[in-house]
């Protein structure tokens, strides 16, 4: 009678341990490669606008000086609460029903973008987005 080997490893067949660790060291490349992307694409200034109606009411400037601050745009169809803090803006809150915009969370990338449907409100990022496999 044989014997069962002790551990996960153990009980493993030949193949199924080198299968396992080319597994293993597949994932380990493909999460070096992303941290290594976004550490280098990370631009040292963001230009943000802010639209409203489809016109721009105010455009930010954001590096690394750049500190935090709120700011409120309010229409006729409500309000929209801008937080910045260094290299990230964000919607933070507004009134209106869904909170998409605030969902959203805070917009680090060119192309980013926030968009507020019932306020006809739009916060976006401009700049160089490179193509990944979406917009390819």
């Amino acid at each position: 009678m044989a014997r069962a080997r002790a551990g996960f490893l153990g009980g493993l067949r030949r193949g199924d341990r080198l299968m396992l660790a080319l597994f293993c060291g597949l994932l380990l490349l493909t999460l070096a490669l992303y941290v290594f992307r976004n550490a280098v694409n990370r631009p040292d200034r963001l230009e943000v606008e802010a639209l409203q109606d489809g016109k721009v009411v105010r455009t930010f400037t954001l590096d690394a000086d750049s500190g935090a601050g709120e700011f409120l745009f309010e229409s006729a169809r409500g309000w929209n609460l801008v937080r910045t803090d260094g290299m990230r803006i964000a919607v933070v809150d507004a009134n209106c029903p869904d909170k998409d915009c605030v969902r959203k969370g805070w917009l680090l990338r060119p192309g980013d973008n926030a968009v507020c449907l019932p306020h006809r409100f739009i916060l976006r990022v401009r700049g160089y987005a490179p193509v990944d496999a979406v917009t390819f």
